[in-house]
Formats: structure tokens, sequence, C-alpha cells
């Protein structure tokens, strides 16, 4: 029974970790879109000033 019980938090925690993990890449993943929104920003702005 505890044998069963131990296997079962094991799981819970590997799943616990993956789900972690997931997150991780995710808030990683924003942070880039972010940095990369900037940047198309700052370009756009330079090529307004430059049309006009």
């Amino acid at each position: 029974q505890i044998e069963k019980i131990e296997q079962q938090l094991r799981s819970a925690n590997n799943q616990i970790q993956v789900t972690s993990d997931e997150c991780q890449t995710q808030q990683e993943l924003q942070e880039t879109m972010k940095l990369e929104i900037e940047s198309i920003k700052v370009d756009l702005l330079i090529f307004c000033f430059l049309i006009n």
C-alpha cells in the first residue's frame, strides 16, 4: 500500500516538474516576443521618421 502511494507521489511530482518546465518555457517565449515587438516598434519609428 505504501509503495503504491510512493509511486503516486513520484508520478505527481514528475507531473508538477513537467508543468513547471512548460511554464518556464512559456515565460521565456513571452519575454522573447516582447523583445521582438519592441524591436519592431523601433524599426517602425525609424521608418516613419525617414519617410517624413
